[in-house]
């Protein structure tokens, strides 16, 4: 429980430092954002590696968490880049995969 408190922190860091800026071409990309996918795609990658080589889907919950973190920071990202069709399907993303996960967490829990 620890673990996930602290990488929500993590998250929540990156995500609210605005120094950190690129010039690529035309646009401006934030390295928070670009950071934050990386990391959270890699914990899903990983909750999801564990539960097909164990067959342990005991932190299914977890994953499905993450991956509604993930379409958050993608939201946020598309509304950034003023694609706010693509921003809004995204919230709406997250929006369900984080019940989904709470609903799986009070039933497993």
């Amino acid at each position: 429980m620890w673990v996930l408190i602290g990488i929500i922190v993590i998250v929540i860091i990156l995500l609210s430092n605005k120094g950190l800026h690129i010039k690529y071409k035309q646009n401006e990309e934030i390295i928070g954002f670009k950071i934050t996918r990386i990391i959270l795609s890699a914990i899903i990658l990983i909750f999801a590696a564990y539960g097909l080589i164990t067959g342990n889907f005991e932190f299914q919950p977890f994953m499905t968490f993450f991956i509604s973190l993930l379409m958050f920071v993608m939201g946020l990202d598309e509304f950034r880049r003023e694609r706010r069709t693509y921003g809004w399907l995204f919230i709406v993303a997250f929006l369900f995969t984080l019940f989904v996960s709470i609903q799986t967490f009070l039933w497993s829990y």
